[in-house]
């Protein structure tokens, strides 16, 4: 996204303004956050829950403030390289009310949509980003 509008009771923003340290791995928080197709190893996302709840709330909270004030609609617009965008059909974070500026801003760039997927389609479904990726930067 070039620029994150989450409203004030965004699941991102109730979900990060629940935590509290120390962060438990099985928070709900992590249910929404990890969201993804069957397909995807629970051990896998467990790992990752654990990890990010090494990460102190305060942390947390800093970053979700950094996202929320960032605006990189100038910087794309600056881009000058072939762009693929993945985006999730599926995604909670950032639908097609983001994915679809930041596609019209960098000049040249191919959006493609993984219908079925949330905001990890290279966790949901490697072989069709591994497609998209090859169908827009094919071997020299």
């Amino acid at each position: 996204t070039l620029k994150p509008d989450f409203g004030s009771h965004h699941p991102l923003i109730d979900g990060v303004t629940a935590l509290r340290d120390p962060i438990s791995p099985s928070d709900p928080f992590y249910d929404w956050w990890h969201a993804c197709l069957p397909v995807v190893p629970r051990a896998f996302l467990a790992g990752l829950a654990k990890d990010a709840s090494a990460i102190p709330t305060a942390r947390w909270r800093a970053i979700l403030e950094e996202v929320r004030s960032t605006d990189l609609t100038a910087a794309a617009r600056t881009v000058q390289v072939p762009t693929l965008i993945v985006a999730g059909g599926r995604d909670p974070l950032f639908g097609p009310a983001h994915q679809q500026p930041m596609a019209e801003a960098i000049a040249g760039s191919r959006l493609v949509w993984a219908q079925d997927c949330g905001h990890n389609p290279h966790w949901e479904d490697p072989a069709f980003v591994a497609n998209a990726t090859a169908g827009m930067f094919p071997a020299a």
